[in-house]
């Protein structure tokens, strides 16, 4: 019997899918093919419990498409499985900076996406909301009202998403008569 074990994984991590090979006369040995979206398959080499594990590295947001080969050895027929690896979007956290300005708002302009993928192309647009309007660091507690843009914005979502804004104290200019 073969069997795939493809745990779902957040974008920006690697992926794993660990391929577990079973029979009533022993351990199969030898090798297993795996092919994701149907692309060109790797090799893996069985282990002593019957296993290989592949990392499949970053794959984009969405369902992958996984199979897998076992070419047989010996006793051990040729088998095969497929099944699906997926990839959910990376809830974004932010940062930012502004004066006081009065208001519990801040405008994405201000807004440091921290938990970008490396290379990745995201823009941001519109406003986030803040628990509050003093100087400090109030935590962002809306994201409504911003939209994700860019080449990578499916890899990417608002929902879980987290972050603050340091509101800083104006500097008063006295103008001494």
């Amino acid at each position: 019997a073969i069997s795939v074990n493809a745990p779902a994984v957040t974008y920006g991590s690697n992926a794993m899918v660990t391929v577990k090979l079973t029979s009533g006369t022993g351990t199969p040995t030898g090798n297993v093919l795996l092919s994701v979206d149907h692309g060109a398959p790797v090799s893996g080499t069985v282990n002593s419990n019957g296993q290989v594990t592949f990392n499949v590295g970053r794959l984009n947001a969405g369902q992958h498409a996984i199979s897998v080969r076992y070419v047989g050895a010996g006793v051990f027929p040729e088998l095969s499985e497929s099944g699906t690896l997926t990839v959910n979007p990376r809830p974004l956290i932010l940062s930012g900076s502004r004066l006081f300005d009065g208001t519990n708002q801040a405008d994405a302009g201000i807004l440091t996406m921290v938990n970008l993928v490396a290379g990745d192309d995201l823009t941001l647009t519109g406003r986030v909301l803040l628990a509050g309007s003093a100087v400090g660091r109030p935590v962002i507690t809306a994201f409504g009202n911003l939209v994700l843009g860019g080449a990578s914005t499916g890899n990417y979502t608002l929902v879980g998403a987290r972050g603050a804004v340091t509101i800083n104290a104006r500097t008063l200019n006295s103008n001494p008569r």
